[in-house]
């Protein structure tokens, strides 16, 4: 099985759980937490280590993951059980994208070729929010090889509305004239 479609499988048994116990920010912030803490290599390999037995794994994993809950170290423990810790920043954000769709949130990612500003991200994001219905979490970065323009990304759809696309139609266009 894919490595992605199993997370999602965890992500989906994690949501339905936290959305019946109303824990779903909870959740979210454990997994995150947890998604950090296993940046460390020691604990990776300490969680992966195979002569280490489990009962001195789940007391280190305890102490490391103190600020989660119970069922959140459960996750990890199950994880490593099945040798499948390393899926948890997929598990993180397939969790996410359930957590967004459920709360109306889209997270947006703007590409302009000079920096915006506070004002012009700000109008970015309430035309967003707008045109979507949702609320707008907006990430913006500078990619000067767009020349100019903007060009957004929401989820899987592109809204292309840079120079590089415009030059690009109109090369086509003279191209198809001739």
């Amino acid at each position: 099985m894919a490595r992605t479609a199993r997370a999602r499988r965890y992500a989906q048994a994690i949501f339905q759980i936290a959305s019946e116990r109303n824990e779903l920010d909870r959740w979210l912030d454990d997994l995150a937490f947890i998604s950090q803490a296993l940046r460390a290599p020691d604990f990776m390999e300490m969680l992966q280590a195979r002569r280490l037995p489990i009962d001195e794994k789940v007391r280190l994993a305890n102490v490391a993951l103190l600020p989660t809950t119970p069922m959140a170290r459960n996750l990890v423990f199950l994880l490593a059980q099945k040798r499948q810790v390393g899926i948890i920043d997929d598990v993180l954000d397939a969790y996410r994208e359930l957590y967004n769709e459920a709360r109306g949130i889209a997270e947006v990612e703007v590409s302009t070729a000079i920096a915006l500003n506070d004002a012009e991200l700000d109008q970015v994001r309430t035309g967003l929010a707008a045109a979507t219905g949702k609320q707008i979490i907006l990430r913006s970065n500078v990619a000067p090889e767009l020349l100019g323009g903007i060009l957004v990304r929401i989820g899987d759809r592109i809204i292309d509305g840079s120079i590089r696309q415009r030059l690009a139609l109109m090369r086509q266009t003279l191209a198809g004239v001739s």
